[in-house]
């Protein structure tokens, strides 16, 4: 696991910062664009984790998802500022201590968790909420090892065969 340094941080900050801004820049619907982000070429590019390469202007995200999948206003549920924010942060946290992609993040826990966590674990550190998180689902931190479904495969395989 690696350790959030500055360049970790500010890549959450912008993260959260993006989703926040999704209330008033998108019209889709909040679970819509979050699925459409982390899809995103542009998340593809800051999961490479090069600060600078980026200008980190918001209005860059919107506009890189906008080309890749054009305006949409699909959808009605809108979360709260407050939510989206950590939502954003934490999906960014989550693949940086965890040296994974957002996408990979984004089909292991669903998005909804980070929501209903919110009011209890906003204050919190990433990690107790994190730990939270898998709790809810069962699951522990081997979940974000891209090589631990591969291995279960492998001994399931392999018992199978004995």
């Amino acid at each position: 696991m690696r350790q959030l340094d500055r360049d970790g941080l500010e890549f959450c900050k912008y993260r959260g910062s993006v989703f926040e801004k999704s209330l008033k820049k998108i019209e889709c619907s909040s679970p819509i664009f979050i699925h459409r982000f982390c899809k995103s070429d542009f998340a593809k590019k800051l999961d490479s984790g090069i600060i600078t390469n980026f200008s980190l202007d918001i209005d860059e995200a919107f506009n890189s998802l906008n080309e890749q999948y054009g305006p949409s206003n699909y959808g009605k549920i809108k979360y709260n500022q407050e939510q989206l924010y950590r939502t954003g942060y934490m999906l960014r946290y989550i693949s940086y201590t965890r040296e994974v992609s957002t996408f990979y993040v984004y089909k292991r826990i669903p998005i909804k968790l980070f929501i209903e966590s919110y009011r209890g674990y906003h204050t919190q550190s990433e990690e107790v909420a994190i730990t939270h998180i898998l709790d809810c689902l069962g699951l522990d931190e081997s979940c974000f090892d891209p090589n631990e479904e591969l291995r279960k495969l492998l001994r399931k395989q392999i018992l199978g065969n004995i």
